[in-house]
Formats: C-alpha cells, sequence, structure tokens
C-alpha cells in the first residue's frame, strides 16, 4: 500500500487552507487559521487507497523560509497550486514565480488550481496562457477551477491529485505538442501488433472484446463497443473502417483517455504488457548458457518468426520498408548497435537481392545469427517486436558438444582456417549467393538445402579467419589450402597444433591446375581423413560441398581424427583405421615411384 505525499502551494489568501478543511469536512469553515497542520487521510478513506498526507505550507517571503520550501517541494509526491480567479496577480505570480520554482526542484506532477470561481473571472487570454503553461511546463498539464466555499470540484481536485501521482501523464503525452510520446506510440504499435490475432492490420469486435477483458478484466458489451468505434470515428475518422480499428485510432483512443484524465485505463495497458513506470519491458531475459552449448530459436518462435514475415513481406520478399516497420516497436534496432552504422551494413551477414530484401530463408537465417551471437538480447528483441508468448518458450538450449556420437543442433558454427584468405571469402560468397566483387563480412550465415518446413531447417555460421586462441568454439574446421608445401607448412605449424583432436575437421582443396596430388595426399592421411574435397574456388562453389560441411558437423566421426577415437567404438579400431591408411598411402606411393623408376629404366624388372 503506498503513502502519497501532496502539498498545496500558492500565494496569500488565495484558499489554500479552505480548500484543504473542505476537503477533509466536506463544508466551508467559518473560521480559517494561516495555515493548517499536516492532514492525514487513512487508505480505506482515500481514493486511490493510498495513505495521503496533505501540506498545507504558509510562505512569506519575510519569514526567510524559502530553504525549508523547497525541502518540502522536493519530497512531495504531488503539488497543488492554487490561485485566485477574482485576483489575477495571483495567476501571474502562479505562472511567473510558483512554477519556475516547482519544476527547478521537482519532477512530480503539478495541479494548477483556479480556486473561488463562484466569483467573476478577471483573468484575461486564459486559454492562451494556460498553452503556453503546458508547454513550459509539461508535468502541470491538469489545469481546474474549484470552490471551496460552493463545495465546487473540492473532492475530484484531490482525485485527480492522486490519479496524476499514482498515473503520471508525462512520460505518455507531450503537452508542447499536444500529442502522444514517441516512446508510448512505439509501445502501443507493439502492443497493437500483439493483439491483431489474425495479423489483417485491424482490430475486429472479437480483437478488441478480448484486449478488453484481458486488460480491465471486464466484457465490453455490443453497445459499449459500438460508442468506442464511433468515438473513434467521430475524432479520427481515418483510424476506422468497416474491418476494425487502425493503428491510427487505437492510438486517437489512447490520446482521448488521457486529455480525459484518463490516464489509470492507459498505465493498465501498460502493465498488462509488462512495461514499468520508465516505459521498459520489466521482465528480464536471463539466459544461462553453459560452456559448449548454443542457444536456438523453438519452434514457437520460429512460427512467430515466418507469420510476421507472411505479414509485412510484398511478393514473398521483406523490403527495407517492411524490415523497418517490423523494427519500429523497438527504440535501437539490431543495426544501430555496437559497430553497425545502418541497415545496409547489417545485411551483409545473410543473403540478400540487389535491392537489400530478404527471402523467408534469409530473414530467418538473419534471427539465426542473432540468437547465436548474442542470445538474451536478441529473444528480448524478439519480445519487442510481438513475439506472444513467455520468453522461456522462445529459444532452446542444445547439448554441449560432444564429438563422440550425432549432434541434435540447427545451427553449426564452422571455423574457416589456413593462409588463403581469399579462398575463404569466395566460400561465403557462394553460400550467400553474392557476386565475386561483393564484400562479405568476417561471419556470415545462411540455411543448408533449406525446405518447407522452416523448424527442420540447419544452418551454418561461417567464420573467416577465427581467433586461434577460441578454436575450439565451433562445430567443425574447414581446412582451406591450395596443396602447396608453403600452405601445408603453414597449416602445421600455426593452425592444427592449436585443434582440438577431437574436433571434426574437413580438408579442402584449393584446385588448380599442376598441384601436387601426392603432397596433399599425403597431408590428408597425416591429418587422419579418409578424403579431402576438391574445390575451384575462382567458380560458384557447389552446394554439395556445403552439404557435406553440415554431415560432417552433425555426424562428427565422418571428420574427427582416427587415431584420437573418432566415433569408431574403441581406440584400438580407430588406431587401425589410421595405420591402414597410412599404409595404403605408402603403398601407393611406391606404385607411382616404381613405374617412374621403370620408365626411366633405373629399375628393371
Amino acid at each position: 500500500m503506498s503513502k502519497l505525499r501532496v502539498i498545496v502551494l500558492g500565494d496569500e489568501q488565495v484558499g489554500k487552507t479552505s480548500i484543504i478543511r473542505t476537503f477533509v469536512s466536506q463544508s466551508f469553515p467559518t473560521e480559517v487559521p494561516p495555515a493548517n497542520p499536516p492532514i492525514i487521510i487513512p487508505a480505506e478513506l482515500s481514493d486511490s487507497k493510498s495513505f495521503l498526507t496533505i501540506i498545507d505550507f504558509y510562505y512569506r517571503r519575510e519569514q526567510e523560509n524559502s530553504h525549508q520550501l523547497i525541502q518540502e517541494i522536493k519530497k512531495a509526491d504531488g503539488i497543488v497550486l492554487v490561485y485566485d480567479v477574482s485576483r489575477p496577480q495571483t495567476f501571474q505570480h502562479a505562472v511567473s514565480f510558483w512554477l519556475p520554482l516547482i519544476y527547478e526542484n521537482s519532477k512530480s506532477p503539478s495541479i494548477l488550481v483556479g480556486n473561488k470561481n463562484d466569483m467573476t473571472s478577471l483573468i484575461e487570454n486564459k486559454e492562451a496562457i494556460s498553452e503556453e503553461i503546458r508547454a513550459r511546463f509539461p508535468e502541470c498539464y491538469i489545469q481546474i477551477e474549484t470552490s471551496a466555499k460552493s463545495y465546487v470540484s473540492i473532492s475530484k481536485l484531490f482525485q485527480i491529485t492522486q490519479q496524476a501521482i499514482l498515473y503520471p501523464a508525462s512520460p505518455l503525452f507531450n503537452t508542447a505538442q499536444n500529442c502522444l510520446s514517441e516512446n508510448f506510440i512505439r509501445i502501443l504499435k507493439l502492443i497493437y501488433r500483439k493483439s491483431d490475432k489474425d495479423r489483417d492490420f485491424r482490430l475486429n469486435l472479437l480483437e478488441i472484446q478480448g484486449l478488453n477483458k484481458a486488460v480491465y478484466g471486464q466484457n465490453l458489451s455490443l453497445k459499449d463497443a459500438g460508442d468506442l468505434f464511433s468515438m473513434i470515428s467521430n475524432k479520427c475518422s481515418d483510424g476506422i473502417d468497416d474491418k476494425g480499428i487502425k493503428f491510427e485510432g487505437f492510438v486517437k483512443l489512447q490520446e482521448l483517455l488521457i486529455k480525459k484524465l484518463k490516464t489509470k485505463n492507459s498505465w493498465a495497458l501498460l502493465k498488462h504488457f509488462g512495461f514499468n513506470e520508465n516505459l521498459d519491458l520489466e521482465q528480464k531475459i536471463d539466459l544461462k548458457i553453459e560452456e559448449g552449448k548454443s542457444c536456438e530459436f523453438s519452434n514457437d518462435s520460429i512460427q512467430f518468426l515466418v507469420d510476421i514475415f507472411k505479414q509485412y513481406s510484398v511478393d514473398s520478399l521483406l523490403t527495407r520498408e517492411g524490415i523497418f516497420e517490423i523494427f519500429s516497436t523497438i527504440t535501437t534496432p539490431p543495426w544501430e548497435t555496437g559497430n553497425f552504422k545502418s541497415w545496409d551494413d547489417y545485411i551483409h551477414f545473410v543473403s540478400a537481392t540487389p535491392d537489400r530484401e530478404l527471402s523467408i530463408s534469409s530473414w530467418l537465417s538473419l534471427w539465426t545469427f542473432l540468437i547465436y551471437t548474442k542470445p538474451a538480447e536478441t529473444v528480448k528483441t524478439l519480445l519487442m517486436i510481438g513475439y506472444p508468448n513467455k520468453f522461456q518458450t522462445a529459444y532452446t538450449v542444445t547439448s554441449a558438444r560432444n564429438f563422440s556420437k550425432e549432434s541434435d543442433r540447427k545451427v553449426f558454427k564452422v571455423n574457416l582456417l589456413g593462409d588463403d584468405i581469399e579462398s575463404q571469402n569466395s566460400l561465403m560468397r557462394s553460400f550467400l549467393g553474392k557476386n565475386i566483387r561483393d564484400h562479405v563480412p568476417s561471419v556470415v550465415c545462411g540455411a543448408v538445402d533449406p525446405g518447407d518446413v522452416f523448424s527442420d531447417n540447419t544452418y551454418l555460421l561461417l567464420c573467416r579467419d577465427p581467433d586461434l586462441n577460441t578454436l575450439e568454439e565451433c562445430d567443425i574446421s574447414c581446412i582451406i589450402f591450395d596443396g602447396s608445401l608453403g600452405s601445408i607448412n603453414f597449416l602445421k605449424e600455426r593452425v592444427l597444433t592449436l585443434l582440438p583432436q577431437k574436433m571434426p575437421r574437413l580438408l579442402i582443396l584449393n584446385k588448380r591446375e599442376n598441384q601436387d596430388h601426392e603432397n596433399v595426399y599425403a597431408f590428408s592421411l597425416e591429418l587422419g581423413l579418409r578424403e579431402y574435397a576438391q574445390v575451384n574456388f575462382s567458380k560458384k562453389v557447389p552446394d554439395s560441398l556445403f552439404k557435406q560441411i553440415k554431415d560432417t558437423a552433425q555426424y562428427p566421426y565422418k571428420g574427427s581424427l582416427r587415431r584420437d577415437g573418432g566415433n569408431s567404438g574403441s581406440g584400438e579400431s580407430s588406431s587401425i583405421a589410421f595405420w591402414f591408411l597410412l599404409g595404403m598411402g605408402f603403398a601407393t606411393s611406391a606404385v607411382f615411384i616404381g613405374k617412374r623408376l621403370i620408365q626411366n629404366n633405373i629399375l628393371k624388372f
């Protein structure tokens, strides 16, 4: 149960003490002292069900109690500033002295009260001045008139004050521009998107009734719904049509509620969708990913991403405008974080059309890259674009890497190793379908042979020239070389000594003319591999290579060192396999050398 502290300020003889006494006794006092002592109203008698303390501060400059006044202003949760409508100078002093003093020392909501409205008002240009006040002092958006003598709006004054404290309008409404704040509109777009169950960019009757029931716990009758639709139509003709309420109409509805001092309704809406008083998502995303494990999307979140793609795409492609609209519910989209400058920098991670459009496969690849590299931030981003379920349902954590059995992962990190960086770039370009001169970043992501069952698709994260000290943090190493002794020696001296023995690996030869395949074959045998891939990187890399990479990562024994156990069962059988391959290599070499000696008449039979 909260405790609210309200201070009542204003010039002498404006009726501060009379307002308080009338509110407490519900009758106008016959005798009024200079000031009331602090008054405490129990929670059970308070409209807000909070303990309410009312401070009647008597201030005179000659008493030199400015320091005490400032301290009271700083302690107050809400401020009631009173002037006398029959004495214009009190209104002018409220604007020139009191309001600047208040807002220099407090950001609490203030209520500007014109008292004695049972008398003739002598204040000129009041409406224009009131607009100026709202522009200069955002927290002073409520201005009402009262009469303590006639008991006009006295109870309403303190009811509004308590509501202004508990449900402030300043985070939601820009008084200077007389419209909702940008931050609130952004959140309303998210709420609207979550409430639009059929994704037709309208809130129909059933969706409005469901939202009202979920937020306020009340059934919205057909008559009340009709009145609501009529009100929106009258105030915003483009905000509604025969299919339901458009987003513009939904925004206008919230604006009308705030202008009618029903901010409690708006805050109830925010609270229901998990936002706190700072308009931040209150739910803390705490993902605990143990070493050797990784984070992937659940089937539910994949389906959500597919659905939102279909909602905003055009001709099965997500345009730049569509992407920006999807992320418009987020304060800072992913491409404005870290070292990125724009969406154009960010889109290089995945395949895209020349116009920077994304297919469904590329869209899912982008999100796969995000959750793999920044799981907690990505899950929060997913919630902020409209994922409807609890965050715990949005992701799964894989098993720890175990190279002795089949992997249960759908996303495999691939390190590209070797001194031939251009071949690595060619591999990455081919994977994304880019041209030979297109830029590729150090990491790219894409699906391997994607199908229509999106939850079954497998993805590769190709990492060029990774940190040699973190080579164990991947699922497979692709060793790319040109077959020369220099390339082989580089791998032996700089790379292979750092690779974990059980790490699956795939040897890829950059196929060229006049290569010494004896050295290549001997090197593959030295690695304990049954085979090596040959690829001409000056041409498009065949899709079969990426399938081979995926298969080797998924079935690690296909690319594990034989002599270290692989997945062949016992260490003895693995060792036999290695020496058998090695022996086959020597036998092949002997046959080759023998043929050369016979051809040169050096060896004769």
